[in-house]
């Protein structure tokens, strides 16, 4: 199920889970995981390409850890695993739709598995109202 709107979501093979943060508008995907510190075991962020079939670039400018960037085609299939340094740009060899990021090292997830995306529970402070 690809995401159909921005929040939060549950990433997994049948192995791991990473929950994961979508970025689907141009600035969410241009910022991505600039200027954090660290990225938790377990969380990483999902960044849609506009346009099926985009060879698009990532980039780590700004950025002070290793990422592992995950590769997805339109069906969430892993079609390509690379890690990306700190000040470095790449871009995979094969068409994708979607990138997973998470901090280098933390998730095993490998060329050709299917992931399944489901909506994430809400953690307790998360959104709701607010009561005085």
């Amino acid at each position: 199920m690809p995401p159909r709107r921005a929040g939060r979501y549950l990433l997994s093979n049948g192995r791991e889970v990473c929950r994961v943060r979508v970025a689907d508008t141009f600035r969410s995907r241009l910022l991505g995981l600039m200027f954090r510190r660290r990225l938790p075991p377990g969380e990483g962020l999902l960044i849609e390409f506009p346009g099926y079939g985009a060879k698009a670039g990532v980039h780590s400018m700004f950025m002070r850890f290793p990422l592992d960037l995950y590769y997805l085609d339109d069906t969430l299939r892993v079609v390509e695993v690379a890690r990306l340094k700190p000040w470095r740009v790449h871009i995979p060899r094969r068409r994708c739709r979607y990138v997973l990021e998470v901090s280098a090292g933390t998730l095993g997830f490998m060329c050709g598995d299917v992931l399944t995306l489901t909506p994430a529970p809400r953690e307790k402070g998360e959104g709701g109202t607010r009561q005085r």
